[in-house]
């Protein structure tokens, strides 16, 4: 069977800094339709793509999906909607959770694990590289 190719460390960087920046252009312009109790989540990974979940309220929810499928394509077709200075916090936060190690030992551990068992693992140190 045909694999998909491997995603390299610098592709899974730019993913993560895509994932935090759409986050923090989208939680303000959904803060009124999250108050009344329903939710969304935008996943970003190498093997979905972009993956949308909704949950709440029925009659709300359509709503919710086309706001937040709305704002992902304000975002998308947008070069230019990220401030400079926003992004170049976020690559700074980015930096400093790959250079901090503050989850538990065993999390590493099984980190470890994975890049010397499974095809396209990398370390942190190889991210950053």
């Amino acid at each position: 069977p045909a694999h998909a190719p491997e995603c390299s460390p610098l592709d899974k960087l730019r993913l993560a800094l895509y994932s935090r920046l759409l986050s923090e252009e989208m939680k303000p312009k959904m803060v009124d339709l999250t108050l009344t109790g329903i939710a969304y989540r935008v996943d970003v990974d190498t093997v979905n793509g972009l993956t949308f979940v909704f949950t709440g309220f029925a009659p709300a929810l359509s709503r919710l999906v086309e706001t937040t499928l709305g704002e992902v394509n304000r975002f998308n077709s947008n070069l230019t909607l990220t401030r400079q200075s926003r992004f170049q916090r976020i690559v700074r936060e980015v930096r400093e959770d790959f250079n901090s190690y503050s989850e538990m030992p065993v999390s590493y551990a099984l980190t470890d694990r994975s890049i010397l068992l499974e095809a396209g693992a990398h370390s942190r140190a190889g991210t950053l590289a």
